[in-house]
């Protein structure tokens, strides 16, 4: 009788590590899908708000002569996850490390680069998969321009993920 009282136990606590850990995994994955949903979603709004302060620029000035200077002010909130501080953040908070800086490019309907935050890498024309890849902006239902974000997202997702979750 004492072996299958210890058999038994044995059993039960096995399915009770092995329910706990499947929870645990499952939780984890669900959050971090979730996590990445969000910061998805918080990059699309950013974006919106780009190609919308880009469009006002175009049509009060008519040209994007001077258009760096929204690209460069809209940088900030694509160089951080969500919700982290900036890098003059409060001091031991957590921040990200950059593996590289978030790049626009503003370029012509017809793909010419007018404007970027940063030369490295930029050529005088978008590629063909960059200009599949860019997003237009319009004016009075008129394409007048593209914006070409380009991120090391996946590093800073990864990490943003890790802070959120824990890790």
């Amino acid at each position: 009788m004492n072996r299958l009282w210890f058999r038994l136990t044995l059993a039960l606590v096995a399915i009770t590590l092995i329910s706990v850990a499947v929870v645990s995994v499952l939780a984890q994955v669900n959050a971090t899908a979730q996590f990445s949903e969000l910061f998805a979603r918080q990059r699309i709004i950013a974006q919106s708000a780009l190609i919308n302060a880009l469009a006002d620029y175009y049509a009060a000035n008519d040209s994007w002569e001077g258009a760096e200077e929204v690209l460069r002010a809209a940088l900030p909130s694509f160089s951080r996850a969500p919700g982290q501080p900036g890098p003059d953040g409060p001091p031991g908070g957590p921040r990200l490390r950059g593996r590289g800086a978030t790049t626009f490019v503003l370029a012509d309907p017809t793909g010419r680069v007018l404007a970027a935050t940063s030369s490295r890498g930029i050529s005088p024309m978008l590629l063909p998969e960059q200009l599949q890849a860019s997003l237009p902006i319009s004016v009075d239902d008129k394409v007048v321009g593209r914006l070409l974000v380009s991120s090391p997202e996946s590093d800073l997702l990864a990490e943003a993920q890790q802070i959120v979750i824990g890790q």
